[in-house]
């Protein structure tokens, strides 16, 4: 009985159509494909109009770029009312060391106020708040 169970398996196994062996094992070098990854920065075409007409505050740091420029100079030659900016730890423009207290400010190349959310708040108040319709997030480092 037992020889006969070992002669089907064995004829069943010999006689199996094997996996194709370049499935499994490829032999020859495979292409990636490459995913291009387009950031929001990349698409102001698309949310410009939900930020017409809008009250806008920032939550930028240094790593807020479209292209060659900060996020708020790009929104602001597009005529978008940006009126708050909050600023992470080491502050809107990058300057401030890990760790350090960073106090409300104004920017000096805009004028805008800079509110800190790593100082005394970890977050804007109802107060930094009232004056505003949209809070547009653009950090690009979080890590």
């Amino acid at each position: 009985m037992y020889l006969y169970l070992y002669s089907f398996i064995t004829f069943f196994l010999m006689t199996c159509k094997p996996a194709e062996e370049s499935v499994i094992y490829p032999t020859t070098p495979t292409v990636e494909k490459t995913i291009t990854v387009i950031t929001a920065a990349e698409r102001i075409a698309l949310y410009h109009p939900l930020l017409q007409n809008k009250k806008v505050a920032l939550v930028v740091n240094q790593t807020s770029i479209v292209r060659e420029s900060h996020l708020v100079d790009t929104l602001l030659k597009l005529g978008v009312n940006i009126r708050v900016i909050f600023a992470p730890e080491h502050g809107f423009r990058g300057k401030a060391d890990a760790g350090e207290v960073i106090d409300d400010t104004k920017d000096t190349k805009t004028g805008l106020s800079i509110i800190s959310i790593y100082g005394k708040k970890k977050k804007p108040s109802s107060e930094d708040l009232k004056d505003v319709d949209i809070v547009v997030f653009d950090i690009q480092d979080v890590g």
